[in-house]
């Protein structure tokens, strides 16, 4: 799990970001999550029979909103 650190450097792994203007770069993404009022982000893959389906993909406006236990939901859910 990579944290800290923009989604474009590992599109198809699961990963948290905790707080948007806190990276010490940024790309477009990013810039276009903070422009609609997200300041962190969690991503968990989908996948079926091994293959990545999609992604789950969580945002909130207040940074370090994702604790381990919505991970772990969001892990389940995915998993389904």
């Amino acid at each position: 799990m990579a944290y800290g650190c923009s989604f474009a450097y590992w599109p198809d792994d699961a990963g948290r970001v905790e707080d948007l203007l806190a990276l010490p770069q940024r790309n477009l993404l990013d810039d276009l999550l903070l422009a609609e009022g997200i300041r962190s982000y969690l991503r968990i893959p989908l996948r079926a029979d091994g293959q990545l389906i999609g992604m789950l993909d969580l945002g909130a406006a207040a940074p370090e909103a994702f604790a381990s236990e919505d991970e772990r939901t969001a892990r389940q859910i995915a998993s389904r």
